[in-house]
């Protein structure tokens, strides 16, 4: 069997997105990036996916405006913290 680990969006002019969604390694909370990446660790998944809902924001990539989903934008903020991960206690 397949394992694949759903990590739920949330809304990105939510009150502190990024508590809730990278969390707080000073005091240990991880928040659903990091918990979903050690759940996906834990299950040995072959999936890890971002769920996504309406919410949208216009970044810079080279040099151009690009609009992304609550999904894209939460993965590629996981690719650019990954080495981070390594705050947090349980890691």
């Amino acid at each position: 069997m397949k394992t694949g680990i759903l990590v739920n969006g949330c809304h990105l002019a939510a009150y502190d997105w990024r508590g809730i969604a990278w969390g707080h390694p000073k005091r240990n909370e991880l928040g659903r990036i990091p918990k979903g990446v050690q759940v996906a660790l834990q299950e040995k998944a072959e999936r890890l996916v971002f769920g996504t809902g309406a919410s949208s924001r216009t970044v810079e990539e080279k040099g151009v405006s690009v609009t992304k989903l609550e999904g894209e934008f939460t993965l590629d903020f996981l690719k650019s913290h990954l080495n981070d991960l390594g705050q947090f206690d349980s890691f």
